[in-house]
């Protein structure tokens, strides 16, 4: 059989894509290299915006609301700012995962998990995906494996890519100490170089860790014990196994995100707040924009080069303003936490770009008007 749509990868990305594509009438294969539903290493906060795209409610799976945070420098000086609507639903993504492809495999998705892609050879007419299964041939694929993906490899693409280091903890607790920490996310600038430390709440557990840029170099565990020292949240709180992982470092984006019968989304594509480091909307966004691209490009002729398009016009923008901030906070965390604490007001105005209610560039441009009077070498 030769599939209209081969879809790598079940996370978010690559589920929404082939949900879409395949309740249009397409003929949709997804592969996911792990047995599902699957522990997936990520802290599982979704902004809200997500709602703005998406025809379902992620309710089923939602553990908590999230309605502000409380930021810290190296586990002191603690700011509250919270709002008085969500800003991010609280998941765990082995759930999240599995309901996203549970929509995918309701509308006419062809599942077969457990089974990774190993190489793609793409010839101008279609693709072939090889896995250590057999071989299977599509018109189109779409590839969402994630930052090492072997998509972007058989672009050309897969060197491009700048990376960043999380360790993350998942630790089961008392509901009621999840309840203490209430509806909020801790943050904490400073305790790692180029990043940040975070405490999740969810039903039972809390999600904790830390993330921030490899080149900064040091001791990442030593960070993140560190980081558990400080947080008066975590104190008694067992570990039972941190889990590390990659995240793009989005730079500027790659060369190009399609080719030959290939369009990269989510992970695979970079497409990752450079300041947050959230990138289940992203992944969920583009994997919306490569359906529709592939549609038009199945039934029309649209070229697949539409999507770069696309994701320049829609995405890069947004990734290209928090680039900015990223830049800026990393580089001055305290001075960054300060502005926090006189600014209360400008923190609301980001909730509102977290909720999809405004733009990066626009809270960037009330950044810049805080920081104008800095001198110039620690400018924004």
């Amino acid at each position: 059989m030769v599939y209209d749509v081969i879809v790598a990868g079940l996370g978010p990305g690559g589920a929404i894509a082939a949900y879409e594509l395949a309740k249009s009438g397409m003929k949709v294969l997804a592969l996911e290299k792990a047995k599902l539903p699957r522990y997936k290493a990520c802290g599982g906060c979704v902004a809200t915006k997500v709602d703005q795209v998406l025809d379902f409610s992620l309710e089923p799976v939602t553990e908590r609301k999230v309605y502000g945070a409380v930021f810290t420098y190296r586990g002191k000086s603690a700011v509250e700012i919270v709002s008085d609507r969500p800003l991010g639903y609280m998941t765990m993504r082995d759930r999240l995962d599995n309901l996203l492809t549970e929509k995918a495999k309701e509308a006419g998705t062809a599942i077969r998990d457990g089974e990774a892609v190993d190489r793609i050879i793409t010839d101008g007419r279609g693709v072939e995906v090889f896995t250590e299964r057999g071989k299977f041939q599509g018109r189109v694929l779409i590839g969402a494996d994630g930052v090492n993906s072997v998509a972007a490899r058989a672009l050309g693409v897969d060197g491009e890519m700048k990376k960043a280091v999380a360790l993350e903890v998942e630790a089961k607790v008392p509901a009621e100490k999840a309840d203490a920490i209430g509806r909020v996310a801790r943050i904490d600038f400073g305790v790692v170089p180029g990043g940040y430390g975070w405490v999740f709440p969810k039903a039972d557990t809390l999600s904790f860790g830390i993330g921030g840029l490899r080149s900064n170099g040091g001791n990442f565990r030593h960070y993140l014990d560190d980081y558990i020292k400080k947080d008066r949240s975590l104190a008694g709180v067992e570990i039972d196994r941190v889990y590390g992982h990659q995240i793009p470092a989005f730079e500027g984006g790659l060369s190009r995100l399609s080719g030959d019968s290939v369009l990269l989304v989510g992970d695979a594509g970079g497409l990752v707040d450079p300041f947050l480091g959230e990138g289940i909307y992203y992944a969920v966004r583009s994997g919306q924009i490569a359906a529709e691209t592939v549609k038009a490009h199945l039934n029309n002729g649209e070229a697949l080069s539409s999507y770069d398009e696309k994701i320049r016009g829609e995405i890069y923008p947004e990734l290209e303003a928090a680039l900015k901030v990223s830049r800026f906070a990393y580089a001055h965390p305290w001075l960054w936490h300060q502005i926090m604490r006189a600014n209360k007001g400008l923190l609301q105005s980001f909730f509102d770009v977290i909720r999809g209610e405004d733009r990066y560039d626009n809270f960037v441009n009330r950044m810049r008007d805080k920081v104008a009077l800095l001198p110039r070498k620690i400018g924004f």
